[in-house]
């Protein structure tokens, strides 16, 4: 026959298995949001320097178009994650670009810009591209446009990193759960162990067996109907024992009789 499990092992193991998964579900989803809220931040952190380089491009310069531009990117590549520029006139036409140490593709399809504040144009597995109008008086970036593609920074290794964080958080917490969830259960299974071990010594033929929990309601109305159980068994076995006592007193008396009449009758009244 299979052994039955333990009631405090099922409740143990299934109080495992929903840490477990509350465990990955709570990471999962903590990780997701404050990668999103990371990629925002990114995305306007790059609105920000796009926005800085129009205006400092669109103002009074007494130098040449190269010098601002040179000027422009070598102040801005020092913002973290600034990879390139691109400057381009009014035709789209390609005038100046610059970029650091890796060379990113330009891209196309963004032609049809007229916004005057810069935009998320498109965002790939590497990198983002910023895009932004260029209107000037005083040089000759009259309704030029401005590319600025900054690094991407490594989602998916941000992401395993916060899920891994926010993993151990919760698996610390739960241990300390587990932990008292174990002195709770074994509060709880201990009188049901008690009970359990009374109604074997009970079913054994012993009696004179009581019991008394109170550590809940359900365990005190087991213990009161167990008493109780215990005290019709005992009364109808003392009442079966009288029964059996005066049936065996009773045979005796007509054995005894029986012999008196039977010793009479042999024995010759001379």
């Amino acid at each position: 026959m299979r052994k039955k499990r333990e009631l405090k092992k099922q409740l143990t193991l299934a109080y495992s298995i929903g840490v477990i998964f509350l465990t990955i579900v709570s990471s999962a989803f903590i990780s997701y949001v404050a990668f999103e809220r990371e990629r925002t931040a990114y995305i306007d952190y790059g609105k920000s320097v796009s926005d800085s380089l129009v205006s400092q491009m669109s103002g009074s310069f007494s130098g040449s178009l190269e010098e601002l531009l040179n000027y422009s990117f070598s102040s801005y590549s020092e913002f973290s994650g600034v990879q390139k520029i691109l400057i381009f006139d009014k035709n789209f036409k390609e005038l100046f670009s610059a970029k650091r140490k890796k060379d990113y593709p330009v891209i196309s399809g963004w032609q049809g810009l007229n916004a005057k504040n810069s935009r998320l144009e498109r965002e790939t597995e590497d990198a983002f591209y910023f895009t932004a109008r260029l209107v000037s008086s005083t040089n000759d970036l009259v309704d030029g446009y401005l590319m600025l593609i900054i690094e991407k920074p490594s989602m998916m290794a941000y992401l395993k990193k916060s899920f891994l964080t926010n993993a151990g958080i919760m698996v610390f917490f739960a241990l300390i759960l587990l932990l008292v969830l174990g002195l709770v259960v074994r509060s709880l299974t201990k009188p049901l162990e008690k009970l359990s071990s009374i109604m074997i010594q009970a079913a054994s033929g012993e009696t004179g067996l009581r019991t008394h929990h109170d550590a809940s309601a359900e365990l005190g109305q087991m213990s009161e109907a167990f008493n109780q159980m215990m005290e019709i068994l005992e009364k109808r076995r003392e009442e079966l024992e009288q029964s059996r006592d005066q049936a065996v007193q009773t045979a005796k008396i007509k054995s005894d009789f029986a012999a008196n009449v039977s010793h009479e009758i042999r024995t010759p009244l001379f």
